[in-house]
Parts: structure tokens; sequence; C-alpha cells
């Protein structure tokens, strides 16, 4: 299953951006999956979106993700998206900050002979996408 979109976490904020973005036409409900854990919440999503991918591991390759999980599962969620390679990561979570998603949403480094690179990310002047779109954070790599 390809997706256009993935929604880690089908709870009030995931479902309510789903509705969002079903209602402003930007995908169809079979351009989405939302990732929840929980059987009754998956087949109520299905249900109120008759199309809708609601699945327990992300589909890997979509354009975009969106992280809308409570603050305690940001990490797990982070951990699943690093393993499906979106293009982008959004999150909507509560008290997480810009460097621990950062940290949870660089994958670990491949070292080789001559170079060291991040599976998955685009660079940006040697620097991972996330580093080049954090000026308040040094880059530390």
């Amino acid at each position: 299953m390809k997706a256009r979109l993935v929604v880690f976490g089908g709870g009030k904020m995931g479902e309510a951006l789903v509705r969002g973005v079903l209602r402003a036409g930007w995908a169809r409900p079979r351009d989405i999956a939302v990732v929840e854990p929980i059987d009754a919440r998956r087949d109520a999503l299905t249900v109120a979106h008759p199309g809708l991918h609601a699945v327990v591991d992300a589909p890997s390759g979509a354009e975009g993700a969106i992280v809308a999980v409570k603050p305690a599962d940001v990490a797990d969620a982070c951990a699943a998206a690093v393993k499906a390679a979106p293009q982008r990561v959004v999150s909507i979570a509560a008290g997480v900050t810009l460097a621990q998603l950062e940290d949870w949403l660089t994958p670990p480094p491949v070292s080789t002979p001559d170079r060291t690179t991040w599976p998955g990310r685009r660079k940006c002047s040697d620097r991972s996408v996330w580093s080049c779109a954090s000026p308040r954070r040094p880059w530390t790599r």
C-alpha cells in the first residue's frame, strides 16, 4: 500500500487532522494511512472515513507523516516514522522539543570507509535537513 500521508495516532487530534485534510480535498481517504494500535479505534476510523487505511504498521515511502500521539508515545512513533522513511515529518505532540524530535527522527549513521551518511535524510551543507531547519539549535554532528 502506498500512502500519500501517514498519521501516527488515530485519537482525537489525529482524526481531526484526517477530517480536515479530507474536507480540504488535499487527499482522498485511500491516500491516507492512520497508524493506530487499538483495534476498536482502527475500526471506528474506517467506519467514519470509508476507504481510509487504519493500520498497525506504517507503510513506507509516504510524502509526509504527522505525529499526533500522546507525549509518552512520541519516541516510539518517531522510531516507526524513521523505519517508514516518509519525505517529511510534522509533529503536533505537546511537550516535545525540537531537539528531541531531531534526535528521535535522525536515523543512526551508517559508516563506510570514506564517509558517514544518515539513511533517508537529504543533506544540506553536510547537515541533516532537521539541523538546517532548526536555526536555534547549532549543528552538533
